[in-house]
């Protein structure tokens, strides 16, 4: 796999929502796709499923109302949204996203990634987010992607670290998740740093 998040000089300028360039390649075991009003009945099984791993630590759309709004923000000018699938059998992983994406002057975004309880513990969401920040460098010509996790979310703080982000010496501030307020720490990734192959865990 390419490194995660490279320095490229003359990187493209970010594009509009219809003339991105497609969607990230497969990896070895996923395959992304843009999420379309079909896919709702089984998004929302699946949400509905792992409705105890995302409590408090992440928003997930759990009704067809909500899932409709976040398909429209998946493909908004600031925004790129995937859902992730097993690459040999199409099922269902998670969804991963760019948010609040900024052309310049530092051309950078937020990332949002969860995983659905019928493949945790796989390795599948820290494949899915390495891929997708080397396209979001190669594509969209991205130079910094943050995100931000709860302290006492292990699981998302040790993939953040195998996805070679790296925690800001910042102090940890308040976001809304689940309708409640949670501190949560700022994690980055800027280009030139990676992930080492084979590093994927258990997220």
């Amino acid at each position: 796999m390419s490194r995660a998040l490279r320095d490229a000089s003359g990187a493209r300028a970010r594009r509009a929502p219809d003339a991105w360039p497609g969607v990230p390649a497969p990896a070895a075991r996923v395959a992304f796709s843009c999420p379309a009003p079909a896919d709702a009945a089984e998004f929302l099984r699946a949400a509905d499923a792992s409705r105890g791993r995302f409590a408090g630590f992440a928003d997930v759309p759990l009704d067809p109302r909500a899932y409709r709004a976040w398909c429209q923000r998946a493909r908004s000018p600031r925004a790129a949204g995937f859902l992730l699938r097993l690459r040999d059998r199409g099922q269902l992983v998670g969804a991963l996203g760019l948010n609040r994406i900024e052309p310049a002057p530092l051309p950078r975004a937020t990332l949002s990634c969860y995983g659905f309880a019928a493949t945790a513990g796989r390795g599948l969401v820290s494949e899915g987010v390495q891929q997708l920040v080397a396209w979001a460098a190669a594509a969209l010509g991205l130079r910094e992607i943050a995100a931000d996790a709860r302290p006492e979310n292990a699981a998302s703080l040790a993939l953040l670290r195998r996805c070679g982000f790296e925690p800001l010496e910042a102090p940890a501030r308040l976001l809304r998740v689940g309708g409640a307020w949670h501190l949560h720490e700022r994690w980055q990734l800027r280009a030139g740093n990676g992930p080492q192959p084979g590093s994927w865990g258990s997220a």
